[in-house]
């Protein structure tokens, strides 16, 4: 029963995105990627995937901060998701990908694609390793320097 539980749980990670806490970085990035690629309707926090898949527990905070804060002003904080920078991907490239290790339990990621034939994106993750694999822990672009600080910002 034991190793049944094990392997469903890794499974589960696996199908999330997630993975195990020695794997590389790279593996993490294409995982997310590929599953942008394979549904047109998948978005980060809005179906098969949870936040907590993807982002760091630090991030996450001030992800659910930021939308509470909007909740409670009934507005719209956040409009897309990050990870795309898109509302809508259904013609999305395969992106090119690039990772690299800034650090022992850090590393940074690119990845460059385009959606819709002309947006051209080119996304930087700041990924950090936690106990239960890889996650997000912050977003760039030549837009927005800092989800983190924008979140933060944004909540003024």
């Amino acid at each position: 029963m034991r190793a049944w539980a094990a392997a469903r749980l890794i499974l589960v990670g696996f199908c999330a995105g997630g993975a195990g806490p020695k794997d590389d970085p790279e593996a993490f990035v294409r995982g997310l990627y590929s599953r942008f690629e394979a549904d047109p309707n998948f978005f980060v926090g809005l179906g098969d995937i949870s936040d907590e898949a993807v982002y760091s527990p630090s991030l996450l905070r001030v992800l659910s901060a930021n939308r509470a804060f909007h909740a409670k002003h009934s507005d719209l904080g956040l409009n897309g998701d990050p990870i795309c920078d898109c509302q809508e991907h259904e013609s999305m490239t395969t992106p090119q990908i690039v990772v690299h290790r800034t650090g022992r339990a850090s590393a940074e990621a690119t990845a460059k694609f385009i959606i819709e034939d002309f947006y051209v994106r080119s996304i930087t993750l700041k990924l950090v390793q936690t106990p239960i694999g890889w996650r997000v822990d912050d977003v760039s672009d030549s837009d927005l320097p800092s989800l983190r600080k924008w979140l933060s910002n944004d909540m003024k």
